[in-house]
């Protein structure tokens, strides 16, 4: 079922990695593993044949690279740091939470081990340090539902029937179980859409941008108030909610399932209500997020952050579907330097939009390249705090969704058939990987350094970034490297202030990682 490594026939000898390594014979104690690890992809097969492959951490002064390799000099000072980094993951709809509490029912020691490898520390954990989840449905949903139903017709100002449907407490069981085993654990929340009867047309599905909230300042009072409560709901399940977002997408107001057009002006004067209220009742930990759209209409995060409401908002959150990222994070950061950016949601698709669980690593290299260029690594080298994928575990139908949605093919990072027995029987897809060669060695509250990078190697095929944290009192760094040259390797040395330099070569198409004590 693809969970296995040695389901990737190894074939090192075709990298030509020129590394002496250094014989450790301390065994390492340490919460935290040193070493480097590898992924190198096959161009013919575009899938991997190392995936994170450990080695032992490079000692100094190793054996140079041929004389030809392309070379990337990275030099740090660990005292100059950058953004604060919260957390990489995926997200939790409730058709995700559907499907893992259905495995816990039929098979909870099997549940358990997948849940460990998303959210642990092992071997064959990814560590993922981020989740987040839909106030009441979207489009990977059982049936439509907000926090406070009524019937067509009736309303419900005072939020008298507020009650937490019974698909999102699944959520919520899904997520303390995800606690338990990583407690750092970043939870964001967004609803999809107001309940129906506080838009314009009655429904909660999107169906065109005039389903709006309704224009008035009680219906806006309204759904503050239910998105506080909301908060408070997740606060009481035994969660700690730390970011939320006012409305999903809210430039996108023409789906066929739960979705609500909500203008700039309109999402700050929200805002103005939401923050002080969460205030009130003690809950000021969860952070505001605006937008939480695509990078092409940055101009909107820009109109929230800069109105009078924009104190009440901690920074803005991006989706993967439109615009150039760069651009987006660049411009958003520099007119506001001192706000969080996230990229909260960036879907996978089966090849030739087929639902077909056993295709979860075709075109790995490529999938895996853009991932980490756009979302991961190269996202955080443009201000990024987080990294977020969307589904995170679907069924062998690549569902449930709602039944009017038409996107039947969602690759999640985690395919669980009905009929699954073992690990073995799970298929663990790209996006798992590639979330994992950030979530897996970049924890919660590392910093991103400024680094020098000089070499023959062109910058334009390099992605690469490094991350100091400490771990019971001792120092480490953490570099990842992204070669985007598909004819040949790279030979990277790393230098920390007055160290000596560490030397490793990271293959084509290939992804390095080391890890070190400084």
């Amino acid at each position: 079922g693809g969970s296995s490594l040695s389901k990737f026939t190894m074939r090192a000898s075709c990298l030509g990695l020129a590394l002496l390594f250094a014989s450790l014979g301390v065994a390492v104690t340490a919460a935290v593993e040193t070493g480097l690890w590898i992924t190198a992809v096959d161009p013919e097969t575009q899938l991997p044949f190392m995936l994170l492959e450990r080695f032992p951490a490079p000692s100094p002064n190793t054996a140079p690279a041929p004389p030809s390799t392309p070379t990337l000099e990275i030099t740090f000072s660990k005292s100059n740091t950058l953004q604060t980094m919260v957390g990489f993951g995926a997200g939790l709809p409730q058709s995700c939470a559907y499907v893992l509490q259905a495995l816990k029912n039929r098979n909870a020691s099997l549940y358990w081990e997948v849940m460990e490898r998303l959210f642990g520390s092992g071997e064959d954990a990814i560590g993922m340090s981020f989740v987040r989840f839909p106030i009441g449905s979207c489009d990977f949903s059982i049936v439509e539902a907000s926090y406070d139903d009524v019937p067509p017709g009736q309303t419900d100002y005072e939020l008298a029937h507020f009650a937490v449907d019974p698909d999102s407490l699944l959520q919520f069981e899904t997520l303390r179980d995800a606690r338990s085993i990583n407690p750092e654990l970043v939870l964001m929340a967004a609803p999809w859409s107001a309940p129906a009867w506080l838009k314009v047309l009655g429904t909660m599905n999107g169906v065109n941008n005039s389903n709006t909230l309704l224009p008035t300042a009680e219906a806006r009072a309204a759904y503050a108030a239910y998105v506080v409560k909301a908060v408070q709901a997740i606060t009481d399940a035994g969660l700690t909610l730390d970011y939320l977002s006012l409305e999903n997408e809210p430039l996108f107001g023409s789906a066929a399932y739960p979705g609500m057009f909500t203008p700039s002006d309109i999402e700050s004067a929200i805002g103005g209500l939401v923050g002080p209220a969460l205030a009130a009742l003690g809950l000021e930990n969860t952070k505001l997020l605006a937008y939480d759209h695509n990078w092409d209409n940055y101009t909107y995060p820009e109109a929230v952050l800069g109105s009078e409401a924009g104190g009440y908002f901690a920074g803005a959150a991006f989706h993967c579907y439109g615009g150039v990222m760069e651009t987006a994070q660049q411009a958003v950061h520099a007119a506001f330097p001192d706000k969080e950016l996230h990229v909260t949601e960036c879907t996978g698709g089966y090849p030739n939009n087929t639902c077909n669980i056993a295709n979860g690593m075709v075109d790995f290299g490529t999938n895996h390249e853009w991932d980490m260029s756009n979302i991961l690594l190269g996202a955080a080298a443009n201000w990024a705090q987080s990294g977020v994928k969307w589904i995170m575990a679907l069924d062998e139908f690549c569902g449930p969704t709602l039944p009017q949605v038409s996107f039947t093919w969602g690759r999640p990072l985690v395919a669980i058939p009905s009929t699954a027995q073992s690990i073995d029987d799970v298929f663990f897809n790209q996006d798992f990987w590639s979330i994992g060669h950030m979530s897996k060695f970049v924890p919660r509250g590392a910093v991103r350094i400024e680094s020098t990078q000089t070499g023959t190697a062109n910058a334009d095929e390099i992605v690469a970034q490094v991350f100091a944290f400490s771990d019971a009192g001792t120092q480490y760094a953490a570099l990842v490297v992204l070669n985007l040259n598909h004819t040949t390797p790279v030979a990277v040395t790393v230098t920390e202030s007055d160290s000596e330099p560490l030397a490793f070569t990271v293959p084509l198409w290939g992804t390095g990682v080391l890890v070190w004590e400084l």
